[in-house]
């Protein structure tokens, strides 16, 4: 038999453990309509070939009803609710992994961390800004990869919490405060005698103004027409509730009542303590969709990353970490119930300088920057058109255990 047949036989073996997960959790209560070979076969169409869901029935097979897509897009979300793709990849490596000779000759386990940045079109989970180019937004992912490019963990960065940031401000203005309270006392007998003051001079101000305004009226009620410009141009959400309003009066004493209620609500506006409050409350709402939209730092997701691995280590394994310079930090993590310090270049500045070991290590940072190139060759994986993390993540671990089965297929490795 040629070579191409003999993938293709081996490679059916292993889509058989997705298989064997999905019967564990769907077990068959009664005949379905479609088998769950249909189904995964079509996961893998679309995943390989397309780049939407709906494009199966008008590009692949248009003998399909018209809303059959409909049908196995929502099979799919069913799936990544049991976490059925990642579970099926993890068992995997369980079985396959210490099977590759080259990896049960080597007595150490070198590893390499980074983040890629995926484009979003119609995500709203796990997105953020992207530091780099701040009009598009991303979705970052964390891989952990071998030395031989065989990923082990990934798991998204998430958002910063706002309560966080919100109760570290607040601790900040409690110690600032507790030193003014002495001069407080002080300053509000002051203050309060000059906003007595002020109120006073705003009601005569006032006072004026309608009178004014009276007589004006009088004269504008015999016109036909009456216009309102617009009060505040530089505040957009007055403007947005109060547009040119244009009354059209044919008879007088029928609408009197209407325009007197109108002019009344445009007086209120024209204080000047609503903009003041206002413009507080915008600079506010702004403030909090800035924070919502900013990813966490790279160090605080490592060791989600790390936990994620879940097959055992042997105990003739010595493990290394690997990073770029955004993981400097003193902190240890933990691997297979060992502490890890990652390695990372160093700055100019330092006295202490690095090992031949370290700068050797240092030098394969290539590996995982090739596994990315890898990764974005897929549509489905380089821009993200999945709205939920979980159906987007059910792409990503499907292509990691697409990718880990050529490994096992071209060393002819039976599971």
């Amino acid at each position: 038999m040629p070579k191409k047949n003999i993938y293709k036989n081996i490679h059916d073996n292993y889509t058989k453990i997705i298989l064997e997960v999905a019967k564990e959790t769907f077990p068959e209560v009664r005949k379905r309509k479609y088998s769950l070979e249909y189904y995964l076969n079509k996961f893998i169409i679309v995943y390989s070939k397309l780049s939407k869901w709906q494009d199966l029935n008008s590009h692949y097979d248009s003998n399909l009803p018209e809303n059959h897509w409909n049908t196995i897009n929502n099979e799919y979300r069913k799936w990544n609710k049991y976490n059925i793709f990642e579970t099926a990849y993890k068992r995997l490596l369980t079985l396959g992994y210490y099977k590759l000779s080259y990896i049960k000759k080597s007595k150490t386990m070198n590893l390499f961390i980074d983040v890629t940045k995926i484009n979003n079109n119609l995500g709203s989970e796990n997105v953020g800004i992207n530091c780099e180019y701040k009009k598009k937004n991303i979705t970052a992912l964390q891989f952990i990869v071998d030395e031989y490019k065989i990923p082990l963990g990934v798991m998204p960065l998430e958002l910063n919490n706002i309560k966080d940031t919100k109760y570290k401000n607040n601790n900040k203005n409690k110690k600032k405060n507790t030193k003014k309270n002495t001069n407080k006392s002080e300053t509000k007998k002051t203050e309060t005698k000059k906003s007595e003051t002020k109120k006073s001079k705003t009601k005569k101000k006032r006072n004026k103004k309608n009178t004014i305004k009276e007589t004006n009226k009088e004269k504008n009620l015999n016109d036909k027409q009456i216009t309102y410009k617009k009060i505040y141009e530089n505040n957009k959400v007055i403007t947005k509730k109060i547009t040119q309003e244009i009354i059209k009066i044919e008879d007088y004493e029928s609408d009197s009542e209407n325009i007197q209620n109108i002019i009344n609500e445009n007086e209120i506006l024209e204080n000047e303590t609503l903009e003041n409050n206002i413009l507080v409350q915008n600079q506010s709402i702004i403030k909090n969709i800035v924070k919502r939209s900013t990813l966490q730092h790279e160090i605080k997701n490592v060791q989600n990353t790390l936990n994620s691995i879940d097959f055992r280590l042997k105990p003739y394994h010595k493990i290394t970490l690997v990073g770029d310079k955004g993981y400097i930090s003193k902190e240890n993590f933990t691997v297979f119930d060992k502490k890890i310090h990652i390695i990372t270049p160093k700055k100019r500045n330092d006295k202490t300088k690095q090992n031949k070991k370290e700068l050797i290590l240092l030098k394969k940072r290539h590996i995982i920057e090739n596994y990315f190139a890898n990764l974005k060759t897929t549509t489905k994986i380089n821009q993200r058109k999945e709205r939920k993390t979980a159906n987007y993540m059910g792409l990503v671990y499907l292509d990691l255990f697409m990718y880990f089965s050529k490994i096992l297929g071209r060393n002819k490795i039976n599971i």
